[in-house]
């Protein structure tokens, strides 16, 4: 089974009312990035209108990967080669597409390397630099374009930007072949797991079909989709389908330490809530017997043994 399982940055994580929600984007958002940026390098035109690929500077990107990782060590982001070379472009053309998509890309992965390596700061893009990414990210009909631009959105908390560029993107996407279709199904699942975090009444709700169609699509690789929609499920009162999408996580990927200890955290939850103290208790154990650090399950603890959250 193919599939990326990482933990989203603390900057881009999602704004739930209950613990679960706090913890859940932990596992689904840094594959929004993984598959993301790869995608870039590999779509068709779609659109008449001009849209010229800076291949030139997808292979300097390429080649600077690794300097993204420097930043832990001087944590000054204009430093940062690829976001240089990206800046250049702009300044060179300031509607190259490609550029902003990279620098989108270089912004997200720096929020990640932050949450893993330094927690307890932050990693905020430049406002005026991310104002003006995404506008020229707006602007082409390209669904890669909008991903990246919601991206960046995400990156700012601006949920709702974000779910209006990927529905845009949505209806863009090429489905032609297996990859095209896995390609939609994920940003399918990213749409509802970002509606989850727009505030708007029912957001649950909304994102439940989403979620449903991309697991469709998806199927053995759907841990993240179905992680999320556990997720909806416990919030509408539905736990029975709550365990179930859990129960699935443990059963189809016992490999991934980090999902299956979400997947447990949140049964945990469940139990909790529904005042099953012992099985909640050992739910939290199993979720920290898959990832001793799980900050999900430890707050869960806390609630059990009665500390103030």
């Amino acid at each position: 089974m193919k599939t990326n399982k990482m933990v989203a940055p603390q900057s881009a994580q999602m704004a739930f009312p209950t613990l679960l929600g706090m913890a859940v984007g932990v596992v689904a958002a840094f594959s929004f990035l993984i598959w993301g940026v790869t995608a870039l390098f590999f779509w068709q035109e779609t659109t008449a209108e001009p849209f010229i690929e800076n291949t030139a500077l997808i292979q300097a990107v390429r080649e600077s990967s690794a300097d993204v990782h420097k930043y832990l060590e001087n944590p000054n982001a204009n430093e940062l080669l690829d976001v240089r070379l990206c800046e250049d472009a702009i300044a060179r053309n300031p509607r190259d597409w490609t550029a902003y998509r990279l620098l989108a890309g270089t912004y997200f992965e720096l929020a990640f390397l932050v949450e893993q390596n330094h927690p307890q700061r932050q990693f905020f893009m430049d406002e005026g630099t991310a104002n003006h990414a995404i506008t020229v990210l707006r602007t082409p009909s390209h669904p890669y374009v909008h991903v990246n631009g919601a991206k960046l959105a995400e990156l700012r908390r601006d949920y709702q930007l974000a779910v209006q560029l990927l529905e845009q993107a949505v209806p863009l996407m090429p489905r032609e072949n297996e990859a095209d279709r896995r390609n939609y199904g994920r940003v399918l699942g990213d749409l509802g797991r970002l509606t989850m975090n727009t505030g708007i009444n029912d957001a649950f709700s909304h994102a439940i079909p989403r979620l449903n169609e991309a697991i469709t699509i998806l199927k053995d690789d759907a841990g993240n989709a179905r992680l999320n929609r556990a997720t909806c499920f416990f919030l509408t009162d539905r736990h029975e389908q709550a365990f179930a999408d859990y129960h699935w996580i443990l059963d189809n990927f016992a490999d991934y330490a980090l999902l299956c200890a979400e997947a447990c955290a949140g049964i945990a939850e469940v139990y909790e809530n529904q005042g099953d103290i012992d099985q909640a208790a050992h739910w939290v154990k199993e979720a920290l017997t898959h990832d001793p650090d799980n900050r999900f399950a430890k707050q869960i603890q806390g609630k059990l043994n009665g500390d103030t959250m």
